[in-house]
């Protein structure tokens, strides 16, 4: 990043913000299609809409009838939705990014090039998301997120190589292709042979469809308040903050979602076993797996965030980048901010196992008021980047930051 004018970062930032589209459009399928594998694989015969005390089940062995029928919805719905989101980048982004233009000082048509490589990234990453949905769902969590970490090295390594060639933008958005590409080859090669032959799109259980689709569309439902919680910071921030600013506020929140993402890795690889808990009602057990990840979550992020924090201004006098991460007041603030979300998030994911989504009008309700109260602010106030992270944190914590872990504790006679 030091090799990267902050105005350019600030667009890589931009761009970055476009992937959460892809975990938009995936609409809630990524998380129902782990769980219903999870629910095959444990010898469910059908799947319900909605809870699981219905589900026929269990003679002890996987059902690799219905886990064929779930894969070929998967691969069937993913390929659909890229193209979809394919289009919306081409017309909408395109219209967005082009608006922002007046602001940057640097080559348009390199910018528009690394736009197009952008675009084919996430039509590849969303594409493809159905076999990493499949393989966690049947237990190769391990193997999945083997893969993840080495795309991970090559990302980093890839993009060093480029930014040093100075390719700037473009070399960023390669770096990611490329390491995209990696993973999803990998995992193609682990799916075949998992699955000897997956059935075509004229094969689909339409009843099967509509029986996943309903929570589905929920948590989707639920998706798209995450992103206006998460993500329109920077959409909007985009018309009220200098590029600078927008790379402060991208590098900060980007490093408190990397730690988020890391002090969940305990809830995640469990998730398969917490659903497989939940259908086979040994509660003791479900209770005793997730206070042992709720542990681990506390622990790594309250710890990498004590380092983020405290390191900030170090990193800054090395040169880390030409952008600056936030002062310590406000990653203070956005510690409290992303720990109180995290925590809800799991607790959400949760009772997801129930086979119920109480979660989505609330989210919906609350992206909604972050989005309004953010503007306000912006509009009415001098409050700049406070802005940002006042809008979501005092939203969120009107509700669903205590709801959803009261929920989970009620439940578990906490």
């Amino acid at each position: 990043m030091r090799h990267l004018a902050s105005e350019t970062l600030g667009f890589w930032i931009i761009f970055n913000s476009f992937n959460a589209i892809v975990f938009l459009l995936d609409f809630g399928f990524n998380s129902t299609f782990t769980r219903n594998v999870a629910y095959a694989l444990s010898g469910a015969k059908n799947i319900q809409k909605t809870g699981i005390s219905e589900i026929e089940i269990f003679d002890g062995k996987a059902n690799d009838e219905l886990l064929n029928k779930i894969l070929i919805i998967m691969k069937y719905y993913y390929k659909v939705v890229a193209l979809v989101l394919s289009l919306i980048l081409v017309v909408f982004g395109t219209i967005y990014i082009s608006s922002m233009l007046s602001k940057f000082g640097g080559s348009k048509l390199h910018l528009y090039i690394a736009w197009s490589i952008q675009i084919v990234t996430c039509f590849v990453s969303l594409y493809s998301q159905y076999m990493e949905s499949y393989l966690i769902g049947i237990g190769r969590i391990f193997e999945v997120k083997k893969i993840l970490f080495v795309s991970q090295i090559i990302l980093l390594a890839s993009t060093v190589v480029f930014v040093y060639l100075e390719l700037g933008l473009i070399g960023v958005i390669m770096a990611q292709l490329i390491s995209i590409l990696f993973s999803r080859l990998s995992l193609k090669l682990i799916l075949n042979n998992e699955v000897v032959n997956i059935g075509n799109d004229d094969q689909i259980d339409l009843k099967l469809l509509k029986n996943i689709s309903p929570n589905a569309l929920k948590v989707g439902a639920t998706n798209v308040g995450g992103f206006l919680v998460s993500k329109s910071s920077i959409f909007i921030g985009g018309f009220y903050l200098s590029l600078p600013e927008i790379s402060s506020v991208g590098l900060s929140y980007q490093v408190f979602s990397l730690i988020s993402t890391l002090s969940v890795i305990s809830f995640n690889t469990s998730f398969p076993q917490l659903s497989a808990l939940r259908i086979d009602s040994r509660i003791h057990e479900l209770k005793k797996v997730y206070y042992t990840c709720s542990k681990h979550f506390v622990l790594i992020f309250i710890t990498l965030s004590f380092i983020f924090i405290t390191s900030s201004e170090i990193l800054q006098l090395l040169e880390f980048s030409e952008a600056s991460f936030l002062p310590k007041e406000f990653l203070i603030l956005l510690f409290f901010v992303f720990f109180l979300e995290q925590n809800h998030a799991n607790a959400a994911k949760f009772l997801l196992t129930k086979n119920i989504v109480p979660f989505y009008g609330p989210s919906i309700v609350s992206g909604f008021f972050v989005l309004v109260i953010m503007i306000i602010f912006f509009e009415f106030t001098s409050l700049g980047i406070w802005s940002v992270i006042l809008s979501q944190g005092l939203v969120q914590l009107l509700y669903q930051n205590w709801k959803w872990p009261y929920m989970v504790y009620k439940e578990l006679n906490v």
